[in-house]
């Protein structure tokens, strides 16, 4: 892979081990660089076809409590930053669609961690979805 950035360079060295930092400088850039990935892979065009198609089941069954979006920090599906700009919408049917309208862009593993915290709560609509994607 070929950077022209400086910066993105020297993130990679640091990432890599070949730039000596503290250990703290060294996890930020990690972090950085895992994020940069993440938003570089998308989700698999079959999988955003099956959230697009159960997109009204979804905003009317879940309920963005506080624990769900903690939950979906916690699991790595979105910073804390970004659900702040969820939890702004005025209704929890609007904060639902806003998370489905991020939600393809959080990584090739979205999909799969976003069911399985349905399961937990939500298990009939995480059953629908993981059937829709094996058809």
């Amino acid at each position: 892979m070929v950077f022209k950035n400086s910066w993105i360079k020297f993130v990679l060295r640091c990432t890599t081990g070949q730039v000596v930092t503290d250990n703290r400088t060294s996890q930020v850039f990690k972090q950085a660089f895992n994020t940069y990935q993440q938003l570089v892979k998308k989700m698999e065009e079959k999988e955003k076809r099956v959230l697009k198609r159960h997109l009204t089941e979804i905003v009317r069954d879940v309920i963005p409590t506080d624990e769900f979006m903690a939950s979906l920090v916690q699991t790595d599906i979105f910073a804390d930053n970004m659900i702040q700009l969820i939890k702004a919408e005025k209704t929890e049917s609007q904060m639902i669609y806003k998370l489905m309208e991020m939600l393809p862009r959080r990584g090739p593993e979205a999909f799969d961690k976003f069911v399985r915290l349905l399961d937990v709560d939500y298990s009939w609509i995480g059953n629908v979805l993981k059937r829709d994607l094996l058809q």
